[in-house]
């Protein structure tokens, strides 16, 4: 049996909308291009101040590189 939630789907997606990029990406680079954050500047912060997460695991390094995956990143505490 197979159920479908295409609301539901509906709803995760506007949540969590999608950034899709090849190769790597600085993490700041990559909150600031998917619009999480304003600016670089503003990423390296929210990293300092532990407000940045990856599928739910705190980020400590402002310096990571990301290499194409699928992910949930999440900015605020």
């Amino acid at each position: 049996c197979t159920f479908s939630f295409p609301f539901l789907s509906n709803l995760l997606q506007a949540k969590y909308p999608e950034f899709t990029f090849e190769g790597e990406i600085g993490l700041a680079n990559l909150l600031k291009e998917a619009g999480l954050v304003a600016s670089t500047s503003e990423a390296n912060r929210m990293v300092q101040q532990g407000a940045v997460k990856i599928d739910g695991e705190k980020v400590e390094d402002a310096k990571l590189v990301i290499t194409a995956s699928t992910a949930v990143y999440q900015v605020g505490k």
